[in-house]
């Protein structure tokens, strides 16, 4: 062989492991935007999953029981609840706080949104309960009206995390 054909090779040679290497980085690198929203899907949520979750449960267990008096149901809002609600609600002010990207930040938003529809039906749950001139039937609308409001902030704030690990290339956050 020639010798110019051998510069060429080596040339060709050195251009392929550059942008072999380029690749690998391009790939292997982490936007301050992907290592945000990895830190509030892999720590941060699942603080809050281990604070929401137990609430959530109790929530739908009381609504769902239908045995139980309005005196009952009432002291079980106020008194474990409605703090346990407020303590999920100092919890998900961390997040918004330690967001270092606005992408972040919204999503921390959309979650403090949710736990304050969560606040807002139990709120809901107990006016409901005083109130002795309420239509029983105009009150469950109202409860209902409630918890399909908070449903349906979660289902979004759910929904935007999938999305936003998409858009950046990440898996999808594990369903809760």
């Amino acid at each position: 062989m020639s010798q110019g054909s051998l510069w060429f090779m080596r040339i060709g040679i050195i251009a392929m492991l550059a942008i072999i290497a380029v690749l690998w980085w391009r790939r292997n690198h982490q936007s301050d935007d992907q290592l945000d929203l990895i830190r509030y899907v892999e720590i941060d949520l699942p603080a809050l999953s281990y604070v929401e979750a137990p609430v959530v449960e109790r929530l739908n267990a009381l609504f769902e029981e239908k045995t139980r008096k309005p005196e009952d149901v009432r002291r079980e809002l106020a008194d474990d609840l409605m703090p346990a609600l407020i303590r999920l609600r100092k919890a998900a002010e961390a997040p918004k706080k330690g967001a270092k990207t606005d992408q972040v930040k919204v999503l921390a938003d959309e979650y403090f949104a949710y736990v304050e529809s969560l606040i807002a039906v139990g709120r809901t749950a107990i006016r409901v309960i005083d109130d002795s001139q309420l239509n029983p039937q105009e009150g469950f609308m109202q409860l209902r009206g409630s918890l399909r409001a908070a449903a349906e902030k979660n289902s979004a704030w759910r929904r935007h995390v999938r999305d936003a690990s998409e858009r950046l290339g990440l898996s999808p956050p594990p369903s809760r």
